[in-house]
């Protein structure tokens, strides 16, 4: 499939990984595919920080926070913690 993601002025990313109906195991590899598609887009001028903090929610749903260190490919926890 085609990873697809825009930033907005203060540089969030909101992105779609799937519906209602889509497995565990599906969602979980939407996000992996996005994750390691932001970090392949990184600057290479960027440095520090890339991703600072990461939010998960439905549509209408409450936002949850996720831990960094989970999301980071660059971390040895990289989709590691459920």
């Amino acid at each position: 499939g085609e990873v697809i993601f825009r930033t907005k002025k203060k540089g969030e990313i909101n992105i779609g990984i799937g519906k209602v109906s889509f497995s565990e195991e599906k969602l979980l590899e939407n996000l992996r595919a996005y994750m390691l598609a932001i970090q392949a887009a990184k600057p290479e001028a960027a440095s520090g920080k890339y991703l600072q903090q990461a939010v998960l929610c439905s549509t209408m749903g409450r936002s949850v926070k996720i831990r960094m260190d989970t999301l980071d490919p660059s971390s040895p926890r990289f989709m590691q913690d459920r």
